[in-house]
């Protein structure tokens, strides 16, 4: 669309109809942003109900959140920690993910509805008018809704049927814009970041309902990219807008659910050992005002949750929960008009998974900690507790035994306060063996693991000569070639009786004094 504007005497364009567009000068670009333009009118006001954000950072591990966005987490442990921070911040550092991919993940957690990807399960999403969907649960309870995406309508459409019906709903007039590029070189659109509008946007959301309570999704596909040069670009702004929600006094009155689909799933790292567990282990912040009745959404049973092994299934009925606070939410029901569900089996990725029809609260009651894949609906291929198989031929392994002690050794070496690291016994070695194929249910013939893992995991107990610690030692070995092999980590079971001047994090728990 091309629309051709006069300035006004304060700078202001004030004729324009449109929510947003591109605007050119001579050789300079921006996009402007009128969310007011649509001239929806406030819903009733409730000042009981939650005002609620959720922001969603794709293919972002937990791992991958700390390490590059430092700023964030020192913001979200302020918030939790400050005695005069109107939040407490709960972080669910066991989100499970359950499929490789957003839609499978993303799905789950916005409607509570399975997703296996492939043909037949887009087909069977739910509808864009489906009761499920999490956005319309907040319409219908009085909240005005905002959806946006840092990417093209294409996107939006495959990921939720069509698009979110909400009130204002901002995407990207890009494709994947600058998945692959660095912020310099993103100049393609205009001089800012794309997702510094997709805040903006959502800012202005938020003061066009000042007294009606508020929905928004802001979903952000930037750190899609596996080298999480852009994830670091989204440190700051996501910083500035969790301090400008306290600033302004908005987190009073407002839940904010901070959280990743899953890690990053393709390039050098997501193939080795350590990159597919990460990507299994998304990020889930929950920030929620500390005057919330206690009755309703218990701070003790998230603070319990937050060891707990939890997925999508569950993060979606603690959604239910904020929107519907201060009453109880419904049991769950899924909507009779959505399409049904295709049998598992036919997913290209996934054939273990099963229909839940019921949610556990994690809201309101602490689970067990003995819950696995099973119980959490996470499907055995992508399922990470994998068990341990005690080695009944210890010296099979005697290679491997020998590289973990001079492993110790030399994370000792030079300490003289440390008694000598000789072995004395080997107590036990477990071996833990990631699965490359599955039989589901009713699917008699073995099925290939997408992505299937390339390495196993060693698990060697021992103990050390004039001393009575224990010691472990988990080594890395090359699926099928167990002779290739690294140690990824060495450590002490039993408590330490004494420290003896060893500074060193590693070295100090595998360090005896000698005196002892």
């Amino acid at each position: 669309m091309e629309h051709t504007v006069h300035e006004a005497k304060d700078g202001a364009v004030t004729d324009l109809t449109e929510p947003y567009l591109v605007a050119v000068c001579g050789q300079r670009r921006a996009l402007y942003l009128n969310l007011p333009s649509q001239g929806l009118k406030p819903k009733k006001e409730n000042k009981k109900k939650l005002n609620v954000m959720h922001v969603m950072f794709d293919s972002t591990s937990l791992a991958a959140l700390i390490r590059a966005c430092p700023k964030i987490i020192a913001t979200l442990e302020g918030l939790n920690n400050r005695e005069d921070s109107p939040s407490k911040v709960f972080s669910f550092k066991h989100l499970h993910a359950v499929s490789c991919c957003s839609p499978g993940n993303q799905i789950p957690m916005y409607s509570g509805r399975m997703n296996g990807e492939g043909t037949p399960f887009v087909k069977a999403e739910p509808n864009q008018k489906s009761s499920n969907w999490i956005w319309n649960v907040a319409s219908k309870l009085g909240y005005n809704t905002f959806f946006s995406l840092d990417n093209c309508p294409d996107k939006s459409s495959r990921d939720f049927q069509a698009w979110p019906s909400v009130d204002h709903r901002m995407v990207a007039p890009t494709c994947m814009a600058g998945v692959l590029l660095s912020h310099k070189e993103r100049s393609c659109l205009t001089h800012r970041p794309i997702d510094e509008y997709i805040f903006e946007a959502a800012d202005q959301f938020w003061q066009m309902y000042p007294t009606s309570p508020k929905y928004a999704a802001v979903q952000l596909i930037t750190p899609h990219e596996e080298t999480e040069k852009l994830l670091i670009e989204l440190d700051d702004p996501m910083t500035s807008l969790l301090t400008q929600l306290e600033k302004k006094g908005h987190l009073n009155n407002t839940a904010v659910v901070f959280f990743s689909d899953h890690g990053i799933n393709f390039g050098r790292y997501a193939a080795t050992h350590d990159g597919e567990i990460e990507k299994m282990f998304p990020f889930m912040h929950v920030i929620l005002p500390r005057w919330l009745d206690q009755d309703i959404i218990s701070f003790e049973a998230l603070r319990g949750n937050q060891d707990a092994l939890v997925t999508p299934y569950d993060m979606h009925q603690l959604l239910r929960e904020i929107v519907y606070y201060p009453d109880r939410a419904p049991p769950y029901e899924v909507d009779a008009s959505d399409p049904p569900l295709p049998k598992p089996e036919q997913s290209h990725i996934v054939a273990s998974m099963k229909t839940l029809k019921e949610f556990e609260k994690v809201g309101q009651r602490v689970l067990p900690p003995t819950r696995d894949c099973t119980a959490a609906n996470i499907p055995q291929e992508f399922c990470t507790c994998i068990g341990w198989e005690e080695v009944s031929d210890k010296s099979t392994f005697d290679e491997h035994v020998a590289a973990a002690i001079k492993h110790h050794q030399q994370a000792l070496e030079g300490l003289d306060q440390c008694m000598p690291v000789q072995l004395n016994s080997v107590t036990s070695i477990e071996l833990q063996k990631w699965p490359t194929e599955y039989h589901p249910k009713e699917h008699p013939k073995a099925k290939k693991i997408w992505m299937a893992p390339n390495r196993d995991m060693l698990r060697i107990h021992y103990t050390l000569k004039d001393t009575s610690a224990q010691f472990e030692a988990i080594l890395s070995l090359v699926k099928d070639q167990y002779s290739t092999y690294d140690v990824a980590i060495a450590t002490r079971l039993d408590a330490m009786t004494k420290k003896c001047g060893v500074t060193e994090k590693k070295a100090e728990i595998l360090c005896v004094c000698k005196e002892d």
